[in-house]
């Protein structure tokens, strides 16, 4: 029997200053985050980060002020942090590609550092390419002139230009 049970369970185990998610039930213990209807509440809250362990099972976390719960709780109730805000979070290196000439559904991840080593001179890599058209203004063109004169105009007489 203990060979079956054991088969669903992991060992858990946190440092000191880790970043946790608790588990509550929200109809009993709401001090932590109050929500109007409890069937929408989360399961998990936080995270909280570790303050210590207390014994083999047990950790103590740094809850917000006002928390009606015991601070120190069984680590069945805890799950590690990972996402785009914690540390050691992995981030993934692959985009989607719209490719020229072919339907949005065409569209395939492809790896980021692969692309940028078959196509290095993409504009795709952060450089601003200029295809003509829009509401730009090049800086020597009459309409620039024009603006910058009416705003000088305009801010020596007290008056202010919208554009």
């Amino acid at each position: 029997m203990k060979h079956q049970a054991d088969k669903h369970r992991t060992e858990r185990v946190f440092a000191v200053g880790d970043l946790v998610y608790l588990k509550l039930q929200p109809y009993i213990q709401s001090s932590v985050a109050h929500r109007p209807h409890h069937k929408f509440s989360f399961r998990y809250y936080g995270p909280y980060p570790v303050l210590e362990r207390v014994g083999a099972v047990a950790y103590k976390l740094k809850l917000p002020e006002g928390a009606l719960i015991h601070l120190v709780v069984h680590v069945s109730q805890l799950k590690k942090a990972i996402g785009p805000n914690t540390p050691g979070a992995v981030t993934i290196p692959w985009i989607i590609v719209q490719w020229q000439g072919l339907a949005l559904n065409m569209a395939t991840w492809e790896d980021k550092k692969m692309l940028r080593r078959r196509f290095p001179d993409l504009p795709a890599w952060g450089q601003a390419v200029f295809e003509g058209g829009g509401n730009v203004t090049p800086a020597g063109s009459t309409r620039a002139r024009e603006l910058k004169e009416s705003q000088e105009n305009d801010m020596a007489t007290g008056a202010q230009t919208s554009v």
